[in-house]
């Protein structure tokens, strides 16, 4: 029997300084997006729709946020995935 493996994601390096590599089980659809949010739930960085298609893995930036705990959530057709950063400069 075949089944689809659920969708997930892995951030490295966590803690990170500078910037993360995000890595997904599944290449992301036109459909998915991308947010990091802080811990009150406000976010900081929003894919475009499309932006990321076909892509496995992606680099952000981070080195302009504070040092503290951040989510990842990858929203992949009708699942999600949300990872915990930690940011130490």
């Amino acid at each position: 029997m075949d089944r689809k493996q659920s969708f997930s994601l892995h951030v490295v390096p966590n803690p990170a300084r500078s910037e993360i590599q995000i890595q997904f089980s599944h290449p992301l659809e036109r459909n998915s997006s991308i947010q990091i949010t802080d811990v009150v739930g406000r976010t900081l960085v929003n894919s475009i729709e499309g932006e990321y298609d076909n892509k496995d893995r992606i680099t952000y930036d981070i080195s302009n946020l504070p040092s503290g705990i951040y989510y990842c959530l990858v929203q992949y057709g009708t699942e999600h995935a949300i990872q915990k950063i930690i940011v130490s400069h």
